[in-house]
C-alpha cells in the first residue's frame, strides 16, 4: 500500500504541520507520495528528503524580515498598536499592487530546500499552482521537470497575490494553489497514493476545496480545533505554540491523547469518570437531570466529534469549561489537575452566574439598551448555569473516585 500526504496551505500557519510531522517521524511514518500547495509544498518538500529535523529548524529561524523585505505581522496587534512608524512600515511593504518584495523568502527556501534532493527522492512530489490570469489549476508534478524549475514552481505555489508577486516562469505567469486546490488529495491519489494523511490549516476558517474527499475510508484528515491566527504572522512565538498545537493534535488523532480542543493525558481513572458520569445521570433521572441530560445531549449532538461515547460527554463539559475560563489549549494537562483548576474559579462565578441567572426574564425587553460589556444574554446565562451544575456532578464523582485511587 502507497501512502500518501497531502499538505494545505495557509502562510504562516504551516508551522501547525511541521507539530504534526514531527509526531509522524517519532513514529516512523514514510510518505511514497507528498503533495502539498502553497506553504504545504514549501514543507512537502522537505519531507519528501526525508529532513523533518530541518525543515523545524527551517521554522524556528523564520521571522517577518526572513519572508519579506520591511517585513511586517499581520496581526490583531498591528492595528490595536497601530502609530505613525507602523503606518510608514505598511505603505513602504504594500504600497504598490506588485506585492511585497519578498526575495528573503526565496532565499531561506534557497538555503534549506535542496532541488537535487527532490528530484532523487525515491517519493513522488507534486505541487498547485494557479496560471495567471486565466485562473486555470496547474498540477507540477516535480520529478518530471527540470531540477531547476523545482525551487520557481515552490514559489509559483506559494506566490499569494496581492500580497506576494505574481511568479513568473518561461513566458507564463502563476499564483497562489490555493485558489484552486488548496489542500491537493485528488492530486495526491492521482500520483499513486492508496492512503493519504491529509493535514488542513483551516486557513479562514473554512473547508478546503474537493472537501468530499475527506469522507473517505482512505483519508485520515487532521485539522486544527482552534484559530491558529493570521496566517501573515510569524511572530516566533506564534509559530512556536502552532507547532505544539499539531503535535498535540496529531497525537490526539492516534489516540495517545484525549480531548479535542484542549488535551489530556490518557488515564484509566479518567475513562472511570467519564463511565460514572453518565452512569450517574441515567440512574438518577430527577426532573433536573433530566433537563441536565436533554441540554448536553443536544450541545454535543451539535459537535463534529469522530466518535461518541462516554469520555465525550465528560470532555464536553471539561472543555467548555476550560473555554470559558480561557485555559491554554496548548498545554497538555493531566485532567485532575484540570477539573481543580476549573472548581478554584468556578466557585465565585457560579456563584455570580445563579445570583444572574435567577433574576426576571423581563430584563431581556431592555437588555439591548446595556452597553455593560459584563452582561450576558438569558440564553447564555441558561447554559452557562447547566454546564455548571454538569461540572458540579463531575466534580463530586472525582472527589468520590480519588478517595479511591489515593
Amino acid at each position: 500500500m502507497k501512502i500518501g500526504l497531502a499538505l494545505a496551505g495557509g502562510g504562516s500557519l504551516g508551522s501547525y504541520q511541521v507539530g504534526v510531522l514531527k509526531y509522524l517521524k517519532e513514529k516512523n511514518w514514510h510518505f511514497d507520495v507528498i503533495t502539498g500547495t502553497s506553504v504545504g509544498a514549501i514543507n512537502g518538500a522537505l519531507v519528501v528528503t526525508n529532513e523533518v529535523e530541518k525543515l523545524e529548524k527551517l521554522w524556528l529561524e523564520i521571522d517577518s524580515d526572513k519572508i519579506m523585505t520591511d517585513g511586517i505581522n499581520l496581526n490583531k496587534t498591528l492595528f490595536t498598536e497601530l502609530d505613525v512608524d507602523n503606518i510608514l512600515k505598511i505603505l513602504k511593504t504594500f504600497g504598490t499592487l506588485k506585492g511585497a518584495k519578498n526575495g528573503p523568502f526565496k532565499e531561506l527556501c534557497k538555503k534549506y530546500i535542496d532541488p537535487v534532493k527532490v528530484q532523487n527522492s525515491n517519493s513522488e512530489f507534486g505541487t498547485i499552482c494557479v496560471e495567471f490570469p486565466k485562473f486555470i489549476e496547474k498540477q507540477i508534478n516535480m520529478k518530471q521537470i527540470n531540477s531547476d524549475l523545482v525551487l520557481p514552481f515552490i514559489f509559483a505555489s506559494s506566490a499569494c497575490y496581492p500580497i506576494f508577486p505574481i511568479e513568473k516562469i518561461g513566458n507564463k505567469k502563476y499564483v497562489d494553489g490555493f485558489y484552486k486546490n488548496n489542500l491537493p488529495i485528488d492530486f495526491c491519489f492521482s500520483l499513486g497514493a492508496d492512503k493519504v494523511i491529509a493535514i488542513d490549516l483551516g486557513m479562514f476558517g473554512t473547508k478546503p476545496q474537493n472537501s468530499y474527499l475527506l469522507d473517505l475510508p482512505n483519508v485520515i484528515y487532521i485539522r486544527p480545533k482552534v484559530n491558529l491566527g493570521s496566517f501573515m504572522d510569524f511572530t516566533p512565538d506564534i509559530i512556536k505554540k502552532n507547532m505544539i498545537r499539531g503535535y498535540n493534535d496529531a497525537k490526539k488523532q492516534f489516540k495517545e491523547f484525549n480531548g479535542y480542543v484542549f488535551t489530556f493525558y490518557k488515564n484509566e481513572n479518567f475513562d472511570n469518570l467519564a463511565k460514572k458520569f453518565i452512569q450517574y445521570l441515567v440512574t438518577n433521572l430527577n426532573d433536573e437531570n433530566r433537563v441536565l441530560m436533554k441540554y448536553l445531549n443536544e450541545s454535543i449532538n451539535k459537535q463534529t466529534y469522530p466518535t461518541l461515547d462516554e469520555v465525550d460527554y465528560l470532555l464536553f463539559v471539561l472543555e467548555y469549561m476550560g473555554n470559558r475560563y480561557e485555559f491554554d489549549d496548548s498545554i497538555v494537562y493531566d485532567y485532575q489537575e484540570f477539573i481543580e483548576k476549573v472548581y478554584n474559579i468556578a466557585k465565585e462565578d457560579e456563584a455570580k452566574s445563579i445570583i444572574i441567572h435567577t433574576k426576571s426574564k423581563v430584563r431581556s425587553i431592555y437588555q439591548k439598551f446595556l452597553n455593560n460589556k459584563e452582561e450576558e444574554t438569558i440564553d447564555e446565562l441558561e447554559s452557562s448555569h447547566k454546564m455548571f451544575k454538569l461540572f458540579n456532578i463531575i466534580y463530586t464523582l472525582f472527589k468520590e473516585e480519588k478517595k479511591l485511587f489515593k
